[in-house]
């Protein structure tokens, strides 16, 4: 059970009065503690000095009113009194009593004990003393003097009167310096008997009268005013600092201020330098990109400036040769005049010796009567020699047998029918007619093809057994082969079998491009034997050739890819020289020159050579280039079978080839001829690798290894792999 706590409380009522407040008593009760009891002592003095306060005109006019509903809402008035028994003075006189005065008992209500407080009769007979006054007075209970009440009516006249006996002798209120001090208890016998005690009763009566009136404390104006002083100190000084901090931030905002024109003027200079910036790039990529154009100019110039001096000096060599060609042409035809003139001496002699027997002499082929309709037209022809003098004498000499006293003149008409017939004509005899059948009759014959020579010098011939002498002393060159030969066969076979072993070989010499190289780092190791592709990718590679020989520093291209068709009808495809510009963009042109076997399948059991060979002229335009280039080659195209190359396919080796061993370029010689408008280039190795497969594909693989004078070198390898991959693509493009 909690402990039972005091409160004014009504037995009828369920409000509690706290603090001249109304409060409902709806809340429970709550346990005393040491605080709480303090507390509640501290409040019951509060009320009982309220209590004991009154105004002039009705004396109890101060006192709370505290009201109490009861069950049946009636208002009652009641007034507090202090506690129940009073102490008696020090001078042993007791506290006077209201007589009708009601002594309030407790009464317990929910676990909670409420005091009801009797009705306060309206004409009470002294005052109730607060506990500081009566601690200064010495009593707790003031009974009203017989002269306050006796003839002045209730109340006011109480109160004009006890104002009077606290006045002066003068009639002035007595007003002390010590007033604020805090007084000790004063002896009510001294007070009222003794004359003695007159000071301290007026100060006891002035307290009294200052509690009873209406005007404030005179201690509590003063710790009001010291409060207000303070409060009005403290307002100033923070008035102070607001203006101070007003002004600091009125300071700082014009600083901002000021930073902000600051920073929009850096903006703007910003803004200037960037655009300065963006003029001094634009100039700066504008002048890179016409470094870029004079660098390529540059190079454009240094190219034809190396095929004009190596044109020029071809052309100079051209000239030594045609101007040695001149005078051997020169000196033949003056050996022909000669013999001429002495052919001629001898059939005049010979024409004499007949005239000298007796027959009649030979007239002008055309000039007899009866002759009319002669089919011979004579034409006069002078002949100018070098030697004018003693040329009978030569012609004499030539031919001494036939040698006359009067020999003709050298200056004679004839000439040479269709026929072959000789006929002349002399001036000094008279008109006769002579035929002479002329002794050789010129034999028409077939054009015939000159000897084709193609580099062997990186073939493997040691294999074959006494064939090897054979093919190197048909020619003056140990490092070509001539075509025309019965055992280049031989040649042939070990460079379909050299080029076979370049095209599937799959080792580490063989770099891929980027896109090539990231399919295949994908594939287990079990796939690399054969890097094959799919329908949509092309590989490319560049590499070098294993073996020393000539041009062998120049990058080899491999490209492969599928091709959507079998592999016989893309053998037709790159066979067929009218078909090479639909799948190669820089041909002009290709034309089959001669064909050496037609078959590609057949095999020639004379000459034991397999497939079909030919040879093609082909030409191309580059764009670095402005000269056309020249290829003149040697195209071999063969079956590969299943039991004996290890694939079902076809296999196609192109080669270049010269018409002269000395024409032939050498590591250490000069360029391949060229005229005015083409530049001959030569393939090294060219290779078209067949492979058939299931599903109506065959799969392409290509070797490239050229040499074109006159070109830079620094661009050589991309360009080839670019071309590598177009021409496989554009092959493609011919079979969707």
């Amino acid at each position: 059970m909690p402990p039972k706590t005091e409160s004014h409380f009504d037995t009828n009522s369920t409000v509690l009065a706290k603090e001249n407040k109304l409060y409902p008593s709806t809340k429970a009760a709550v346990p005393t503690t040491r605080r709480s009891k303090r507390k509640q002592k501290q409040r019951q003095r509060m009320m009982e000095k309220k209590a004991m306060s009154f105004r002039k005109d009705q004396p109890y006019s101060d006192v709370p009113e505290q009201i109490y509903t009861d069950s049946n809402s009636e208002e009652q008035q009641a007034y507090m009194t202090s506690e129940e028994n009073y102490p008696e003075d020090s001078d042993g006189l007791d506290t006077p009593r209201l007589s009708n005065r009601l002594t309030p008992r407790e009464v317990s209500f929910e676990n909670v004990v409420v005091r009801e407080i009797p009705a306060i009769p309206t004409a009470p007979t002294g005052i109730n003393l607060d506990p500081m006054m009566g601690s200064l007075l010495g009593v707790d209970y003031l009974p009203f003097d017989s002269r306050l009440t006796e003839d002045a009516p209730e109340g006011e006249g109480a109160i004009d009167d006890f104002e009077s006996l606290t006045s002066d002798e003068e009639g002035g209120n007595y007003v002390s310096d010590e007033d604020d001090k805090e007084e000790e208890g004063i002896d009510l016998g001294q007070a009222i008997d003794g004359k003695k005690g007159r000071r301290k009763k007026k100060r006891a009566l002035k307290k009294l009268r200052k509690q009873l009136s209406d005007k404030p404390k005179p201690r509590k104006d003063r710790k009001q005013r010291k409060k207000h002083w303070k409060r009005t100190k403290a307002k100033a000084k923070h008035q102070q600092l607001v203006n101070a901090v007003s002004s600091n931030i009125n300071t700082e905002i014009g600083r901002i201020d000021v930073g902000k024109k600051r920073l929009q003027t850096v903006k703007g200079s910003l803004r200037y330098a960037e655009s300065e910036i963006r003029k001094l790039v634009w100039e700066a990529e504008k002048s890179a990109s016409k470094v870029s154009k004079l660098s390529k100019t540059i190079t454009e110039l240094e190219c034809k400036l190396d095929l004009s001096l190596r044109a020029l000096e071809q052309e100079r060599l051209g000239m030594q040769e045609n101007m040695t060609s001149l005078q051997n042409l020169n000196l033949s035809r003056d050996l022909l005049e000669q013999e001429a003139y002495q052919i001629e001496g001898g059939l005049r002699q010979h024409l004499n010796q007949i005239g000298s027997r007796g027959e009649s002499p030979l007239r002008s082929f055309g000039e007899s009567s009866n002759d009319t309709d002669s089919n011979h037209v004579l034409g006069t022809r002078s002949r100018s020699r070098s030697n004018t003098g003693g040329t009978d004498c030569s012609f004499a000499t030539a031919y001494d047998p036939l040698a006359l006293p009067n020999t003709p003149s050298r200056t004679r008409t004839g000439t040479i029918d269709s026929d072959g017939d000789l006929s002349f004509d002399d001036t000094d005899s008279p008109s006769t007619t002579a035929k002479l059948p002329s002794t050789l009759v010129a034999k028409e014959r077939t054009p015939k093809r000159s000897p084709c020579y193609f580099r062997i010098h990186d073939l493997d011939l040691n294999n074959v057994e006494g064939k090897v002498e054979e093919i190197v002393s048909h020619g003056n060159r140990t490092d070509l082969c001539c075509l025309d030969h019965n055992s280049s066969y031989i040649a042939l076979d070990a460079l379909t079998k050299h080029a076979f072993n370049v095209a599937t070989d799959e080792s580490s010499r063989w770099n891929p491009d980027s896109t090539s190289g990231r399919i295949i780092s994908k594939r287990p190791t079990s796939e690399h034997n054969w890097h094959y592709t799919g329908p949509d990718d092309i590989f490319v590679w560049h590499g070098k050739m294993e073996k020393d020989g000539y041009k062998c520093d120049l990058p080899v291209i491999k490209a492969r890819g599928m091709v959507p068709t079998t592999a016989k009808a893309l053998l037709d495809l790159l066979l067929d020289s009218s078909k090479v510009q639909s799948y190669n963009k820089m041909s002009l042109g290709r034309e089959d020159r001669y064909y050496i076997k037609k078959g590609v399948e057949t095999k020639d059991e004379d000459s034991q050579l397999r497939g079909e060979t030919k040879i093609m002229r082909s030409v191309s335009s580059v764009p670095v280039i402005r000269k056309h280039l020249e290829l003149v080659s040697l195209m071999h195209a063969r079956l590969l079978e299943e039991d004996d190359d290890g694939m079902k396919g076809f296999m196609c080796v192109n080669r270049s080839i010269w018409e002269d061993e000395d024409k032939t370029p050498t590591e250490d010689g000069v360029d391949p001829p060229s005229d005015e408008n083409y530049i001959r280039c030569e393939c090294l190795l060219g290779v078209n690798l067949i492979r058939e497969l299931d599903g109506g594909y065959c799969e392409l693989t290509t070797i490239n290894h050229f040499y074109t004078p006159g070109t830079p070198s620094f661009g050589a390898r991309q360009f080839g792999m670019k071309a590598a991959g177009n021409f496989i693509r554009d092959i493609k493009t011919q079979f969707k």
